[in-house]
């Protein structure tokens, strides 16, 4: 049991929480009936990826995998006593990419470029019933990503080697801890005590790659650095360098806002004003919330490109704080100048991704004026079916909890996809109050999803 935004929270499911350094603001981020869920990455533009197990154990070569973690979403396994208290926007989750019996024990994005360019940002797991780490690499799949996969190291004719993390060193090689063969419990490659197997770290480098001098960064003066020293760092090919930059920008907090808007401003790097991002995202103040609008254009006719991740990031930075004086023009120096912009390219453009994000941001701030943010929710249903851009509309509409404009909307709206939406958010939002003379005539569609879901 937690306290979740002041209420009790009481759980037998699996969860990615999220919360505050001190402990503040805890609050689950997806829900799941899998077992092990053991680690989650994150890619540069602030996408979450969990592997686990035990997904889809009922289908033969599933069970367990790795999930993009879409927020509000409730995957596998089905397991009905254990997820029945939670929202949900249809079935059950799709698994991004299936790995069978597999028992995944780690999962990293790994970021630097000393691998390989086609190597930056692939997603690298140690599964310790295959004996191996495999390589994913992320295409984007609508709102969602798919995974190119292989083999990227293994030891399978030793049955004792079980890797079980898989991370990224400073100077970019990978690191691969195995355990050897003490463990006896459950999985089915280890049946055997064998504690006089010993397990190992093993170092995985580039043959002739280039050295990385000072990898961590340990010559910097990182007490005496200034932010105007410290923005330098935000786009160093050195991986911790980057990292310790944000750390160190985040703890001057509202010294370092200034020169984190000008890098926003005038940096020609994407990787800079992107970590700028993420640094302001680390400080609790203000004038950080209201510095990451600097990312959108100041004339509100001008479009943003919606691959820009850039932009992704600040769109998650803003739904994370539920930053509503970001979206309702209330920030002191900041009128109402990107809202519309974001708007038009989340229900005009073909970048479902980019939907996503925006729908998500709806969700957690939209409460402020909820019928405007109830329709421009509506307004960016695909004609097409994507399960990932649903769920987050539904789970948006959900969260707004506007069950007049939501009903208004799904009796007039003539789309069948967008009337199933709405029959399945007021069935699930708190105040939904669906009777049953709303849902009947849908019972007589002859479009197989809206009546199915009636």
């Amino acid at each position: 049991t937690y306290t979740v935004n002041g209420k009790p929270f009481t759980t037998k499911a699996s969860h990615i929480f999220r919360a505050r350094p001190d402990g503040t603001g805890i609050e689950p981020v997806l829900t799941g009936g899998m077992d092990n869920p053991v680690s989650v990455a994150f890619s540069p533009e602030g996408e979450r990826f969990l592997a686990g197990t035990f997904f889809e154990p009922q289908i033969p070569g599933h069970r367990d995998g790795i999930i993009h973690a879409i927020y509000g979403g409730v995957y596998g396994k089905p397991h009905p006593d254990v997820l029945a208290p939670f929202k949900r926007t249809g079935e059950l989750m799709p698994v991004m990419t299936h790995l069978g019996a597999a028992a995944p024990a780690s999962i990293v994005s790994y970021r630097s470029k000393v691998l390989g360019d086609d190597f930056q940002n692939n997603l690298f797991v140690a599964n310790f019933n295959l004996h191996n780490v495999t390589r994913h690499i992320l295409e984007p799949d609508g709102a969602t990503f798919k995974t190119k996969d292989s083999v990227f190291l293994s030891c399978e004719g030793d049955p004792d080697f079980h890797p079980t993390h898989v991370l990224e060193d400073a100077d970019g090689s990978l690191l691969v801890i195995d355990t050897g063969g003490w463990y006896k419990l459950c999985c089915p490659t280890s049946q055997l005590y064998k504690p006089d197997v010993l397990g190992a770290i093993y170092r995985i480098k580039k043959v002739g790659a280039k050295k990385i001098e000072d990898s961590r960064g340990l010559k910097i003066d990182w007490a005496k650095a200034q932010p105007d020293e410290l923005t330098k760092y935000l786009d160093d090919e050195r991986t911790y360098v980057i990292e310790r930059a944000i750390h160190q920008l985040a703890k001057l907090k509202d010294a370092s806002v200034p020169a984190l808007r000008e890098i926003l401003k005038t940096s020609a790097s994407k990787d800079a004003r992107r970590n700028a991002v993420w640094a302001l995202t680390r400080i609790d103040t203000q004038k950080a919330r209201i510095a990451v609008c600097d990312v959108f254009p100041a004339d509100a006719n001008v479009r943003i490109n919606p691959k820009d991740s850039v932009i992704t990031a600040a769109f998650h930075s803003i739904s994370l704080w539920r930053d509503v004086g970001a979206v309702w023009g209330d920030h002191p120096d900041r009128q109402n100048l990107w809202t519309v912009t974001a708007l038009s390219t989340a229900s005009g453009s073909k970048n479902l991704a980019m939907r996503r994000i925006v729908a998500e941001l709806w969700g957690r701030v939209g409460h402020m004026q909820n019928d405007f943010a109830v329709r421009n929710l509506m307004e960016m249903i695909d004609g097409g079916e994507d399960r990932v851009l649903e769920h987050s509309i539904i789970y948006a509409l959900i969260e707004v909890n506007d069950p007049n404009t939501t009903a208004e909307l799904m009796k007039n709206n003539p789309r069948d996809m967008a009337k199933r939406i709405a029959l399945i958010a007021l069935d699930q939002m708190d105040n939904g109050n669906l009777k049953p003379e709303q849902v009947a005539p849908f019972l007589l569609s002859t479009n197989a999803a809206l009546k199915e879901a009636a």
